[in-house]
């Protein structure tokens, strides 16, 4: 029998991980208990009192503003008898108050009132430090992004992120005039019956777009529809380390020079407020470079996704189901780009949108494939051959075929990093 390791070379992966229950189970306990992970954005929680909860690797969990302005995130669990705390998806409350016996918290997890206290031996005082709500053993924040791990030990969050996933989230907060960007407009849910991993390798796919989405290029049009996309593109891929992975659709953009191709190639005319406020903030030169390049569109392992002005998150359920998360990106102070950003959104991730249900479907379709026994193993070869050191960032790799299979390699090579050491 294949050990596990095995099952994972560099140019290829047994089809049992996408399969195997035992594999799910070690995945949680080594990868999502073990490391870090995305849990929300502090402009879900702007004002003091906000929370939003979250389930993170099986876990219920808590993000609050507290009255103080700091970022806290909890367990959601009452300290008594285990009882969930909070039970809304999200709301505005300086305290919480357990349903079950009336145990009251802070909103930064602190004890604050008992009913019929005089029944524990304890003063209150006592029991407020062993009987508060507990913490996340880790969590931090980056770029407005709130990253948290449920392990005690291990590497810190910049370890994890390396250069790459840090360069991403800076070049999407350079999208934005302020330097901040909102995911306040809330989440589209849905819920797979597929291998979360390969639904994460599918977000940095270059390959799949022109036969997936094969009914969305022909009802669209402009510049990205075929030439981004086709073969004679510049767009590239690239291996950013730890896991982390890009396709470089800048590259295709500043070969065409043409402002704003990541966003229903619009023009200053169409957002002139955005435009302004970009120029005011980083100059003509500066501003224009960005409006071409655009934000990135690029995987930060282990399940995190930059869908350029969308976030994409992968909540493993088991082997076979997995829920997605999706959010636009909006930019505070700038209606025209963002009210743009809502509604192309809608369009693609939406209950009627045309671009994640070609993906949800194809996603599915490989998991019924798994099910079959031969051919036992899932090739990653593509474009080995053609792969250079990236010539602008000296930890990264780059294949210059957008079609290439690089992301992927780089996806399991961490993954394997992880699963066997």
């Amino acid at each position: 029998m294949l050990t596990l390791s095995d099952r994972i070379t560099d140019e290829r992966v047994h089809g049992s991980l996408y399969t195997d229950q035992a594999v799910y189970q070690q995945e949680m306990d080594r990868i999502f208990r073990m490391g870090w992970l995305f849990a929300g954005h502090a402009s879900e929680i702007p004002q003091p009192g906000d929370y939003v909860t979250r389930d993170i690797a099986g876990e219920p969990l808590i993000l609050s503003r507290t009255v103080e302005g700091e970022i806290r995130v909890l367990f959601n669990r009452c300290a008594h008898r285990g009882n969930r705390v909070c039970v809304l998806d999200q709301g505005n409350a300086t305290s919480y108050r357990c349903h079950y016996h009336g145990w009251t918290y802070r909103n930064d997890g602190q004890l604050s009132g008992i009913p019929f206290a005089k029944g524990y031996e304890e003063p209150l005082e006592d029991l407020r430090k062993s009987m508060s709500m507990a913490p996340v053993p880790r969590s931090e924040v980056r770029h407005g992004f709130v990253f948290v791990s449920l392990a005690e030990d291990g590497p810190d969050l910049d370890t994890h992120m390396g250069d790459g996933g840090l360069d991403m989230l800076a070049r999407l907060s350079g999208m934005s005039p302020t330097g901040e960007i909102s995911l306040g407009k809330g989440w589209l849910h849905h819920r797979l019956g597929a291998n979360w991993k390969a639904v994460m390798e599918n977000q940095v796919d270059g390959y799949h777009v022109q036969f997936t989405h094969a009914s969305l290029f022909e009802g669209a049009s402009g510049p990205r529809k075929g030439i981004t996309y086709g073969q004679k593109s510049g767009a590239a891929v690239r291996d950013l380390g730890r896991g982390h992975s890009e396709i470089l659709f800048e590259a295709e953009h500043r070969r065409q020079d043409q402002e704003f191709l990541w966003i229903g190639s619009a023009t200053r005319a169409k957002l002139p407020e955005y435009s302004r406020a970009m120029v005011e903030a980083y100059g003509e030169e500066e501003a224009h470079d960005r409006f071409v390049a655009g934000p990135p569109h690029g995987v930060i392992f282990p399940n995190l996704f930059l869908a350029e002005f969308n976030i994409f998150v992968v909540e493993p359920v088991s082997a076979g189901v997995t829920n997605s998360w999706t959010a636009a990106i909006t930019i505070p102070g700038c209606d025209d780009i963002s009210l743009r950003q809502l509604r192309r959104s809608e369009a693609a991730m939406g209950p009627a949108g045309m671009l994640i249900a070609d993906d949800s479907e194809i996603a599915e379709r490989n998991q019924a494939g798994f099910g079959a026994n031969q051919p036992e193993w899932v090739d990653l070869t593509r474009g080995r051959a053609g792969v250079v050191p990236d010539p602008e960032l000296s930890y990264a790799q780059l294949d210059p075929d957008l079609t290439g299979e690089l992301p992927q390699r780089a996806f399991w090579r961490q993954y394997k990093s992880l699963m066997v050491s």
